[in-house]
């Protein structure tokens, strides 16, 4: 899925991988050996493309092929689960699509969880861990669009607590939690950051700009064409377009 701040974010030239890399030799050479298995995440890429061009039949094909290529191919542990974050993603945008808000929903649940598996197996994969807030925000659209007020009120309000840093982003598996201020000691330490590299990141980093593109964002989530859900605190509504969640492309990776 496009990070959900994608319409007002700041820089973001340098994808996940990118970080994989700067973090050191380690995530360097983890970055090949999940190149050996791009092609699996490629699939995914494919079909999301079907899937935003409204041909759902060719898009679900796609997806099911790669689903049974991720669990036929040997993998190490991060590489899969990576590859799962993905993987349910995209799922969850073609149920979306389909109408099938159960599985939808399901989905999203099953990408934050292989994304905080992920990062409990190799902490350089910390640059993947704000996807979980945008997990929480497409879950709010999948409530919303089922009038399921309460349930949408209650995923804006944790994404919201995410994005202020009073709850944490995920708890791993393995033990200890992610926060957002763990984001920001992830990228402090990289070694040699420049001006330009922290641009790319200054709305996780940046309290305030972080909040506003939140505010901005779940805005959209508070108006439907021909009413206006009220939310019940922050934020207020403002229009904002009515599209589906879709999954971030999974191959934005320079391996």
């Amino acid at each position: 899925m496009p990070h959900p701040f994608q319409q007002s974010a700041p820089d973001d030239r340098h994808p996940w991988s990118y970080w994989v890399r700067r973090s050191g030799d380690e995530g360097g050479r983890w970055l090949e050996r999940y190149g050996r298995h791009r092609a699996v995440a490629e699939l995914c890429d494919r079909a999301l493309g079907l899937l935003r061009a409204r041909e759902a039949g060719p898009g679900m094909a796609l997806l099911a092929t790669a689903g049974e290529r991720l669990r036929d191919a040997p993998m190490e542990p991060s590489i899969r689960h990576v590859m799962n974050r993905w993987y349910f993603g995209t799922l969850a945008y073609g149920c979306y699509a389909e109408g099938d808000h159960d599985r939808a929903d399901r989905c999203m649940a099953a990408a934050h969880d292989a994304v905080a598996a992920a990062v409990g197996e190799c902490p350089f994969l910390l640059a993947l861990a704000h996807h979980a807030q945008e997990f929480r925000l497409h879950r709010a659209r999948i409530a919303r669009n089922r009038c399921r007020w309460a349930q949408m009120h209650a995923h804006v309000a944790h994404a919201r607590a995410m994005t202020l840093g009073t709850v944490e982003l995920c708890r791993l598996p393995t033990g200890g939690e992610v926060w957002i201020h763990t984001l920001r000691d992830f990228y402090a330490r990289i070694p040699d950051i420049t001006a330009d590299e922290l641009r790319s990141v200054r709305g996780i980093v940046d309290d305030a700009l972080r909040m506003r593109l939140f505010d901005e964002f779940v805005q959209g989530l508070y108006r439907l064409p021909g009413f206006v859900i009220h939310p019940p605190a922050e934020p207020e509504g403002a229009a904002a377009r009515d599209v589906p969640p879709a999954p971030a492309h999974p191959v934005a990776a320079a391996v």
